[in-house]
């Protein structure tokens, strides 16, 4: 039976807009978690940080997973276990309960995410490939935007245990929906067995081995980049996970280049249409996140505002990708991607400079809030812009059976991204206040390690618009049944 690509559209996105409501909404809730169960902020940090880790380890086994046993019961396991470990949050008893509970969704919202873009890739055709993936983007900036209200009105009205009950009733919703509207896909391995049995090849197994260190690396580089200013950089625990990750990522390319089915196939980054869509990625997310992580320290510590007012401050960007999205989706299908990924890459990267050049001004008095949202609003103009085409462009390069792959790969690049980002930010900003703390005051000081770290998240926003604007063109077949 035919199905319309917008109700595999509306499964996808249902299950996406839990995922990134919940993950804004918990955020918010943290000081409150802590509260109730008398834990300290090292603590009650693993609620979040367990949940990054577990999403960003295993995006690439789940995108691979997709692409052998079929996205469809990927995605619907994902999400029913996603929404199983909500209810398991809400009925938590303490913060070890609560942690567990966590890596239970943080498993499910791997699962579908490492496989939605590849959903909604197989069901729209080219033509129309742009604009689903732009609504895709303008869902998650509606669950980024929502989230944080939504979240301090549960808290206050509900108690703590709202903020996972919540997502009940919208993952069975979820479930049903995709069980009814999401096409079902052959089984890659039973297609090899039936081959094996007249006489054929039979698949090679699922590369465990690869899986494993994949999952060694990108835990350590989670660890060592997200947790590296509060242990310190030279520290031994952040050494050791760097290390390790680094180590673990060696091995990996080894055996991947010698796996008869690979976790991933190197020979897409030979491919520029692939090769620079992705690294652009990374590079977008680390010169966004950077400011994402910035702007709180400077509006808190030195401007004195409030957080919930700060909160209010950073929902420009999600409001500009719930805006924008839509649109540059719509635009990329007519005009192709390389035009709005070049200019939404180099709207981010003027935004940032923008704000460095503000904060480096602000000499003895703190920058008011309206410049910040100013140089916010172009900053997330620019996402707005770049996200859709360039995941389209991306998922358009490689063949139908590895869109799983493809998509985990997409995701696990935006979460590296961010957390490199992170690191980035923190780094150039300590280390160069402590710089100009001693010739300067501590406003101005503040002020100018900001505009460093800025400076230095524009170049590699600005440096990604290079390489998409110097990339050779290329042309791709559309992937069968697209």
């Amino acid at each position: 039976m035919s199905r319309s690509p917008w109700a595999v559209f509306a499964a996808v996105a249902l299950g996406t807009f839990m995922a990134t409501l919940d993950s804004s909404i918990v955020n918010v809730a943290l000081p409150t978690l802590a509260h109730t169960f008398g834990a300290t902020v090292t603590q009650i940090e693993w609620v979040s940080l367990s949940y990054v880790l577990t999403i960003t380890g295993l995006l690439l086994p789940f995108g691979r997973l997709g692409d052998s046993l079929g996205r469809r019961r990927v995605f619907l396991a994902g999400l029913a276990l996603f929404t199983v470990g909500s209810g398991a949050c809400a009925f938590s008893f303490s913060t070890q309960t609560l942690v567990a509970a966590r890596l239970l969704q943080g498993i499910g919202a791997s699962m579908l995410s490492a496989n939605s873009v590849a959903l909604i890739t197989a069901a729209f055709p080219r033509e129309i490939r742009g604009r689903a993936l732009g609504m895709v983007g303008a869902v998650v900036g509606l669950g980024l935007t929502i989230g944080p209200p939504v979240g301090g009105l549960m808290l206050t009205h509900f108690g703590w245990q709202s903020i996972f009950f919540i997502n009940l009733p919208i993952g069975v919703c979820g479930v049903l929906l995709g069980r009814s509207v999401l096409p079902r896909e052959p089984r890659a391995v039973d297609t090899a067995t039936a081959g094996a049995a007249t006489g054929g090849a039979a698949r090679p197994p699922f590369d465990v081995t690869g899986a494993l260190l994949s999952l060694v690396f990108l835990v350590g580089l989670t660890l060592a980049l997200s947790r590296g200013t509060a242990w310190g950089w030279t520290s031994p625990r952040t050494l050791v996970c760097g290390l390790g990750a680094f180590a673990a990522l060696a091995a990996f390319i080894v055996v991947e280049r010698r796996a008869a089915e690979p976790l991933v196939d190197f020979a897409f980054f030979a491919d520029a249409a692939f090769r620079v869509p992705m690294l652009s990625l990374f590079a977008s997310f680390m010169a966004l996140f950077a400011a994402v992580f910035l702007v709180p320290f400077y509006l808190q510590r030195t401007v004195g505002m409030e957080p919930a007012a700060v909160g209010r401050v950073l929902v420009t960007v999600p409001l500009l990708l719930l805006l924008v999205s839509p649109v540059s989706g719509m635009l990329s299908d007519k005009l192709g991607s390389r035009t709005l990924s070049l200019a939404g890459l180099s709207a981010t990267s003027l935004g940032l400079a923008l704000l460095a050049w503000l904060l480096g001004n602000s000499s003895e008095r703190p920058l008011g809030v309206l410049p910040i949202i100013g140089g916010l609003f172009v900053v997330g103009l620019g996402q707005g812009l770049f996200q859709p085409p360039n995941s389209s462009s991306a998922m358009s390069s490689v063949p139908f059976e590895r869109l799983g792959l493809a998509s985990g790969l997409l995701a696990t690049m935006r979460n590296l991204g961010t957390l490199f980002g992170i690191g980035l930010a923190a780094a150039v900003y300590e280390g160069r206040e402590l710089v100009y703390a001693q010739t300067h005051s501590p406003v101005a000081a503040a002020g100018l390690g900001m505009r460093d770290a800025f400076l230095a998240a524009a170049v590699v926003a600005g440096s990604a618009a290079l390489m998409v604007a110097f990339a050779p063109r290329t042309a791709h077949p559309s992937p069968p049944g697209a």
